[in-house]
């Protein structure tokens, strides 16, 4: 699909994205979270790196 037009109106949150960022200090977890929602929404990876990149890779 062509990133330019891609855009989705709902995504879904696996138990285990949660399970591998809940235990992470606020600013990180929210930070995280934020970008695994972007993603969800925009299909864009960039700027995504540690752990939030590790759970798109499907790693965690």
């Amino acid at each position: 699909m062509n990133k330019e037009n891609f855009k989705r109106n709902s995504i879904i949150i696996h138990e285990s994205f949660y399970e591998a960022i809940k235990d992470l200090p606020s600013k990180e977890f929210r930070q995280c979270f934020e970008k695994l929602i972007y993603y969800g929404f925009s299909g864009d990876e960039r700027d995504t790196k540690g752990i939030e990149q590790k759970i798109l890779e499907g790693k965690l």
